[in-house]
């Protein structure tokens, strides 16, 4: 996954996560096609968060960190996926020269 998308060996535990969650909401042959995810939280899994690690992902960037005239969105990483229960997914927002770190 990381050489498919270029990203340095230093995601590798992001990957790894992000596999696990997919694979967790895969069918598999020993539960006869059945889903562990299902099985695990007795709900059916959602499959309409899914994405594809390493695609291109936009940042919300808060009013009070913007002028009126700047971008309200800053590129980056979709790397995985929060924890269980919350919303949101891990993203990575290179360093640039506008200094976008700290947002």
């Amino acid at each position: 996954m990381l050489s498919i998308v270029n990203l340095s060996n230093a995601f590798w535990g992001e990957a790894l996560q992000t596999a696990v969650h997919i694979i967790n909401r895969s069918p598999h042959n020993s539960l006869k096609d059945g889903i562990p995810e299902d099985i695990w939280s007795s709900k059916s899994a959602s499959f309409d968060r899914l994405h594809i690690f390493g695609c291109e992902a936009f940042m919300h960037v808060r009013q009070e960190l913007r002028n009126k005239l700047d971008a309200k969105s800053i590129k980056c990483v979709f790397l995985g996926y929060n924890a269980e229960g919350e919303m949101g997914y891990r993203i990575w927002l290179s360093p640039s020269p506008k200094g976008n770190q700290e947002l």
